[in-house]
């Protein structure tokens, strides 16, 4: 009897470990913040090897709370002062990458991330668009929050 409690207890601990779901939120400065897992997602998109830095352009909102480092990446944040010097820096231009708050269309909820081809020229920035990423999150009535449903990479 004890055997079959036990061997039911473990049966349903690997499940929740194997197939748990994470509800994502909008305010936590953890691993449960939408915009957070938005920004890790493009992070682990990226070629490692070429990439060490990615600069995201600063948001009041919701910036403020997301890490300096994702899985080995340095995240920046610059101002606009100190993106004119780091394009100057960088041979005249750099990527710049724009978190879209999350936005509902019918039942989809969706994060996107678009990066910005960006350069300084006559005291404008100017931000070439070739695409993005869309990361999508469904309400799940059970758990009672957002859950990530998948991600979507769209060009010209």
């Amino acid at each position: 009897m004890n055997k079959k409690i036990l061997l039911i207890f473990y049966g349903i601990l690997f499940a929740n470990f194997c197939f748990g779901q994470t509800v994502f939120n909008t305010e936590k400065n953890d691993e449960t913040n939408i915009y957070r897992n938005a920004l890790t997602i493009y992070c682990n998109s990226l070629d490692t090897g070429k990439i060490k830095t990615v600069y995201v352009e600063p948001n009041c909102l919701f910036t403020d709370n997301l890490p300096r480092t994702i899985d080995g990446i340095e995240i920046q944040y610059p101002e606009p002062n100190e993106l004119k010097k780091l394009i100057k820096k960088n041979g005249g231009y750099l990527t710049l990458v724009r978190i879209i708050p999350l936005k509902v269309n019918n039942d989809n909820f969706f994060v996107a991330i678009i990066p910005f081809y960006t350069t300084y020229k006559k005291n404008n920035f100017n931000l070439g668009n070739g695409g993005g990423l869309s990361i999508h999150y469904k309400f799940d009535t059970n758990l009672g929050g957002l859950t990530y449903t998948k991600h979507k990479f769209s060009g010209i």
